[in-house]
This record gives structure tokens, sequence and C-alpha cells, in this order.
């Protein structure tokens, strides 16, 4: 219960960081469009949610292999998450 209870906080302290960065870009583009602002709330889920992978795969003292697989995986998803976003600029 101890582990799942530490993923679950370093999950959220990476989330929670980002968050902030995220508020704080998204407050400097005020006045843009709606669509400037739904792709910026996409990135910053989808880096969140990178973030938080990452923090808990390095918390869990993964071999170099292992980690590099999270790392490509995670890298992959997240360009595929990504790639409408591009297309709404166009």
């Amino acid at each position: 219960m101890r582990d799942v209870l530490l993923i679950g906080l370093y999950s959220l302290a990476a989330g929670t960081g980002i968050g902030l960065i995220g508020a704080g870009v998204l407050r400097l583009l005020r006045g843009r469009s709606i669509t400037v602002h739904v792709s910026v709330l996409l990135a910053i889920t989808v880096t969140a949610v990178v973030a938080g992978v990452v923090t808990v795969a390095r918390a869990m003292f993964l071999s170099g292999h292992d980690m590099q697989v999270v790392l490509i995986t995670v890298a992959a998803s997240a360009v595929v998450s990504l790639t409408p976003v591009s297309y709404t600029h166009l």
C-alpha cells in the first residue's frame, strides 16, 4: 500500500509542476484564439502524463534498457497524441 501511495504522490508532484507552468503559459496567451488555448491545454495534459510516467519510472530504479523502453514508448505516445494539434493551425 505504501508503494501505491508513493507512486500517486510522485505523479501528483510531476503533474502539479507541469500544471503550474502551463497555467503561466495560458496566462501569457490571454486574448489569443480558442484554438491556441485548446492546443496549449492538450500539450499541458500530455506533458503532465509524460512527466508522471518518467518520474515514477525513475523512482522504480529501472535498468538502463527498461528505462529506455519506457521513455521511447511514452515519447511515441506523446507524438501521436499531439499530432492532431499541429494540424489545427494549417
